[in-house]
């Protein structure tokens, strides 16, 4: 067995420490196993990988709740088998971590709620050990304010209202919210699908991060009901980050046309547009669970279609449950899915949409 690593005073240990103890705290990405078991630990959910140090192999057992009977080589794997297996420390506290842990020890354990919300929960502050949420027969999840779905995108820019120049986009990928592309000569780019403009809307803002050589520019090209092309295209600037536009008579459709200046590599981040004249934070497109936790809001993004019966968001497995060919398949949400913060004493846990409700949910918290 390896002795115990240094990592352990490293924050990102500390952070999940605190987070278990029901703290409010940013966790940043895992990257070590003592971490990984840990956030398992946190979200009650499971761990494949092998174990290869006493302290892993002792975490191990607090996760399955199981006791552990080895040696231990330091006064922190020490508080751990303390916490494994029940029982009391003594020893003076000689760091942070040892202090999280002792606390650790004295502190509750992970209830279960399972029905339906509103649920009023008893907690300590901090957040959810983890949630299941479930669809709805008739379909739960609430439009984002995005109108963009990226995943339309295509090579060409648009001229006179059709694609255009395709061939001189020679790479393009849309991933984790990022629209890549290279282009091989100036003023060539991409373009997105036709979006259908809200009965009512008199103006359309874009934003985004728009990276790569001398900038992108930018069109919103307008269409009517039939999808005819109404030859009142607006060209955007590199300059403008954040352009309002105002909705042409007749306009029912509207498109977008990105160019990179040179021949180059691009990438536009965070794509959105939304009515109004005011740009709004991002959000993917498509649909999110808004969960009020007291008068917090946390929006769960769940893809470009609402939850079905029996299909269901699961934080411990970071995983969106969806019926692919029949079949209850794991999917990748269009963004990680969030904690959701507890208070001291008291926090209801309720719906924020205005749609169908969750037909049922699963909360693990501390209390």
């Amino acid at each position: 067995m390896e002795k115990v690593r240094i990592v352990m005073s490293d924050s990102r240990i500390e952070k999940l420490l605190k987070a278990i103890l029901g703290q409010e705290v940013q966790l940043e990405p895992r990257e070590s196993r003592v971490e990984r078991l840990l956030y398992a630990i946190l979200t009650g959910g499971s761990h494949d990988e092998p174990t290869l140090s006493e302290m892993e192999d002792i975490l191990l057992c607090i996760l399955h709740g199981e006791r552990y009977d080895g040696p231990t080589n330091s006064r922190i794997n020490a508080l751990l088998k303390v916490k494994a297996n029940g029982g009391s420390y003594d020893e003076p506290r000689l760091s942070r971590i040892e202090e999280l842990i002792y606390e650790w020890i004295n502190g509750g354990d992970i209830s279960t709620y399972m029905g339906t919300l509103p649920a009023t929960l008893q907690t300590v502050a901090g957040f959810l050990a983890g949630y299941k949420i479930w669809g709805n027969p008739t379909g739960c999840g609430e439009r984002t304010s995005n109108l963009v779905d990226i995943s339309t995108a295509e090579k060409g820019r648009i001229d006179n209202g059709e694609v255009a120049y395709a061939s001189a986009t020679t790479a393009l990928s849309v991933s984790d919210g990022t629209i890549s592309f290279t282009t091989d000569a100036n003023y060539r780019g991409v373009c997105c699908g036709f979006v259908e403009i809200p009965t009512g809307t008199e103006s359309l803002t874009l934003s985004g991060n728009f990276v790569g050589k001398d900038g992108i520019g930018k069109k919103l090209v307008f269409y009517d009901s039939q999808k005819t092309w109404l030859n009142a295209d607006v060209s955007i600037s590199v300059a403008q980050s954040t352009p309002t536009v105002t909705i042409p008579t007749s306009a029912k459709y509207v498109r977008l046309s990105f160019t990179g200046q040179r021949a180059s590599s691009y990438a536009i981040k965070n794509l959105r547009l939304n009515i109004g004249s005011t740009a709004l934070l991002y959000e993917p497109y498509g649909y999110k669970l808004p969960i009020l936790s007291n008068d917090t809001t946390t929006d769960i993004f769940i893809g470009n279609t609402q939850l079905a019966k029996d299909e269901y968001v699961d934080s411990e497995t970071g995983q969106i449950y969806r019926y692919v060919d029949g079949t209850l398949t794991p999917t990748d949400p269009p963004a990680p899915l969030p904690l959701i913060p507890t208070a001291a004493g008291e926090t209801t846990i309720s719906y924020g949409g205005t749609g169908a409700q969750p037909e049922k949910v699963e909360l693990k918290y501390r209390k």
